[in-house]
């Protein structure tokens, strides 16, 4: 039986500067993590990156904008069937 990924800390954004949204389950400096992340990642992409094998950050980004980036404690598997779109 699999353990499903722990949320750490996720930012919902507009643009690169504009957060949303923000939700922090742990203490750290995950939200400062993921803001500067979301300052470089290409508009209709979504990622998986890795640190070490514990954590992991998944961040998906619209053509218009809005980013999604959660920091997780394990992997998550991502399927995508189509491009992104809002």
């Amino acid at each position: 039986m699999s353990q499903l990924p722990t949320i750490i800390s996720t930012v919902i954004a507009r643009s690169e500067d504009v957060v949303l949204t923000e939700l922090n389950v742990e203490k750290g400096n995950y939200p400062l993590v993921i803001r500067e992340v979301i300052k470089k990642i290409p508009k209709n992409t979504a990622k998986i990156y890795s640190y070490g094998q514990k954590y992991f950050l998944v961040t998906i980004s619209s053509s218009n904008n809005l980013t999604l980036s959660s920091a997780t404690s394990s992997m998550c598997l991502m399927r995508t069937t189509s491009p992104i779109s809002a």
